[in-house]
């Protein structure tokens, strides 16, 4: 009966420390701001590969700091969200809270930084070193060493006795209960990153015909070397104009205009007299396509030297 509770109970922790990560993985440790919790959470930190983080709700105000080794950092919460305060992301998650007081929603990490979480709903020092124990699968001495620091036998904090050789069991043993404290031990609702979706690639497009055809090399011609002949032009005659003056004649006036002139009055005193004096004009006998009155145009001749 002993043996088939013993198997029990170790096929248990079995389940819950195949969730532990490697030595060469880190996992998150998200704490509340109290002492004892920090304590024993820096006692896990100097025993695994954690990333230590502390958080405080006031009201609607939560402050985050970060564990460096040395100091506590403050970090925003931003940062927090993003996954930019470490610079090794975490590949699990654990959130410890008092018991019926959740954290915030906000400290569920992002999937794309963070694939897998846990969430522990105590702060009862003995429960968190048994869960946190079976997490990380401490061996034999890591029990021991965190018993001898928190005041506590080896039987109270690893009840199941996992990693604890036969000859070191106690001689008052504990009941072999697989689901102690599992009810305390919950997973954390992790988004998964989206699927990465298969780029599609297209055919290569066809080869462009430019719209300009390139210029033809150039040919450099040879160049000759014999002398240049310079033809002189033919000498052609300097023509000079001969000026031939035309005589003016004095023009006579007509005789009729004369006449008109000399029988017009001296004096017009109305609009009546001026169109009374007015008399119609004479005929004309000229005609205008005659060249009888035209006097002949001299021609000016280019004259050879």
């Amino acid at each position: 009966m002993f043996k088939k509770a013993l198997l029990l109970t170790l096929l248990s922790g079995f389940v819950l420390t195949s969730q532990a990560a490697s030595k060469k993985e880190i996992t998150m440790l998200v704490v509340p701001r109290d002492a004892k919790t920090i304590q024993i959470a820096q006692d896990f930190a100097q025993l695994a590969p954690v990333l230590l983080v502390s958080y405080q709700q006031v009201q609607d105000l939560l402050k985050l700091y970060a564990w460096d080794g040395e100091l506590w950092i403050d970090i925003s919460v931003e940062d927090y969200v993003t996954g930019a305060f470490f610079e090794n992301p975490p590949t699990h998650t654990l959130i410890i809270e008092p018991e019926n007081t959740p954290a915030a929603d906000v400290l569920i990490p992002d999937g794309l930084w963070c694939e897998s979480g846990n969430r522990l709903t105590t702060t009862d020092p003995r429960t968190m070193i048994h869960m946190l124990g079976l997490y990380f699968d401490f061996p034999s001495r890591h029990w021991k060493k965190l018993g001898r620091i928190h005041g506590l036998s080896v039987a109270d904090i690893n009840p199941e006795l996992v990693n604890i050789y036969w000859w070191q069991y106690p001689e008052k043993r504990p009941t072999l209960d697989p689901d102690v404290d599992m009810a305390h031990w919950l997973y954390l609702d992790i988004i998964p990153p989206a699927p990465v979706e298969p780029v599609v690639i297209e055919e290569e497009p066809e080869a462009v015909i430019p719209a300009e055809t390139p210029a033809e090399e150039m040919v450099e011609e040879p160049v000759s070397t014999e002398p240049i002949r310079v033809v002189e032009p033919e000498k052609v005659p300097q023509i000079v104009p001969t000026v031939i003056e035309i005589p003016t004649e004095k023009i006579e006036p007509v005789e009729e205009e004369k006449a008109i002139m000399e029988e017009a009055p001296a004096v017009i005193s109305s609009a009546e007299d001026i169109l009374n004096a007015l008399k119609p004009a004479a005929e004309v006998t000229v005609d205008p396509f005659s060249t009888d009155n035209i006097p002949a145009a001299k021609v000016i001749l280019p004259s050879a030297e």
